[in-house]
Formats: structure tokens, C-alpha cells, sequence
């Protein structure tokens, strides 16, 4: 399973998103890398709230682990290692969860969704380097989330045309409008298909390396919104145009 976390510059923190996976059942659920450094493995407990749609958690972090509070979270999720957990978090220690299957689509819950009553009082630093403000994902309902595992041979054209065939249908669309950071690439489709020769274009620009993990998220105005997260560090891939 997997956890990807966003987390605001006044408070410390210096990476938007951050990437885990659930350990099995019998092992102390890790940190993800990336925050571990602001978690002293010998200081005090810490308490984070993990929030998932309307509903948030309290969970104790203890030495780099999840302790207190995680088992509930886990069982009620229904929790497996072959999941994957993504964290995004706009303040301190305050998390916004998305929850991936063992194929890389969000799972659903009953209170899965905007809770239209959180609020965040402080905007995000104006140096913020991000693909995507969690913000921008947590504030409406977005229509679909997917990730890709990055392995060599793998087609990631191919696993698009699978997973977004129906969306194509479905909102009649006739270009595939990518938003990272600051940048917009519109990819022509044509019969529900991307425009090969502009989407591996576009592809190449990302520069994905082994076990490399991206996600995509389709927000109701039918913008899709990309990041990737690095399988060196756990963090968010940032790069030069940003």
C-alpha cells in the first residue's frame, strides 16, 4: 500500500507529497521516508490527524511507526499490504488520505469525498514547488485517481488507453488537458484514444525511472492532474519548470 503526503512550508516541511507502502499486518506500519526527519526516532510521541473524507483519525507516531490509533484506521479500510495508502497534508500534522487497491484505483468508502466544513486558514507558501496543491483535490470531488508503478516494458500509453477509455466516452472529450505545476499539455484523442506521438512525448518530459510512481487524478472540470513521486526517497519528483 502506498502513502503520499503534502505538507505546507511554514511548517517545516519541505516536500508537498511523500510515498509508503503498508507493511504486513504483523509489522509496525513505517513512516513514510520523506517525513522521518521531522519525527525523531528517539523523541516524544507525536500525534497526527489523518483525515478521509469527512471523517478523520487521531494516530500516534512513535519512533518512525504508527502506533496508537493506526490499528483502527487499518481494520476500518480495510487495510492490506498489497494497497496502497497516499497521505497529502496542507498543515501540521494534519493528513489528507487517499487509498489505493492492490491495481492502483482508489477504493470508495461511505465517507469518501469533500467534507465542504474543514477549514484551512493559512494559504500555501508563494515559493511552494508542487505539481499540484492538495487543496486543489481535497476542496471537490474528483472523478477518478489511478497510480502507475513505473517497470521497465511496461507501456504506460497502453495502461491509459485501459483506464481512460471510458472517461473519454463518458465526458465526450476530444483532448486530454494535463496540468503539473504551471504547466498545461493538452493531448489530442481521437476515438478514445490519445494521440500517441503527443502523449509519449509528453511522457518523456517526466523522465519516470524504475519504480518511479505516478498518479493520476481527474478533477470534474475534466482537468487531470499528474505527480510523481521518487522510489529513491519517497518524495515528490520536482523538476526545473516548476
Amino acid at each position: 500500500m502506498t502513502i503520499i503526503v503534502y505538507v505546507d512550508l511554514y511548517l517545516g516541511v519541505d516536500h508537498c507529497w511523500c510515498l509508503s507502502y503498508v507493511d504486513l499486518l504483523d509489522i509496525p506500519q513505517r513512516l513514510p521516508q520523506g517525513l522521518r526527519q521531522y519525527f525523531p526516532y528517539h523523541g516524544p510521541a507525536t500525534w497526527i490527524l489523518v483525515r478521509h473524507g469527512y471523517r478523520a483519525w487521531p494516530i500516534e507516531v512513535v519512533g518512525h511507526h504508527f502506533a496508537n490509533g493506526w490499528p483502527t484506521f487499518r481494520k476500518l479500510h480495510g487495510l492490506k499490504s498489497e494497497y496502497k495508502f497516499v497521505f497529502k497534508a496542507e498543515r501540521k500534522w494534519i493528513f489528507h488520505a487517499i487509498i489505493l487497491d492492490q491495481n492502483d484505483r482508489e477504493m470508495i468508502f461511505d465517507w469518501t469525498g469533500p467534507n465542504f466544513q474543514w477549514r484551512d486558514f493559512h494559504p500555501p507558501p508563494r515559493n511552494l514547488s508542487t505539481s499540484c496543491l492538495p487543496s486543489l483535490i481535497s476542496a471537490v470531488q474528483s472523478v477518478m485517481k489511478f497510480g502507475h508503478l513505473h517497470l521497465p516494458g511496461q507501456q504506460l500509453h497502453h495502461e491509459f488507453k485501459v483506464r481512460l477509455k471510458e472517461v473519454f466516452r463518458v465526458y465526450n472529450l476530444e483532448e486530454m488537458l494535463i496540468k503539473m505545476a504551471n504547466r498545461t499539455c493538452a493531448v489530442p484523442i481521437d476515438n478514445l484514444y490519445l494521440d500517441a506521438q503527443t502523449n509519449t512525448d509528453f511522457l518523456a518530459v517526466l523522465q519516470l525511472e524504475f519504480l518511479d510512481y505516478l498518479v493520476v487524478i481527474m478533477l470534474p472540470t475534466a482537468e487531470f492532474h499528474f505527480f510523481v513521486i521518487r522510489e529513491d526517497t519517497d518524495v515528490e519528483k520536482l523538476y526545473v519548470w516548476y
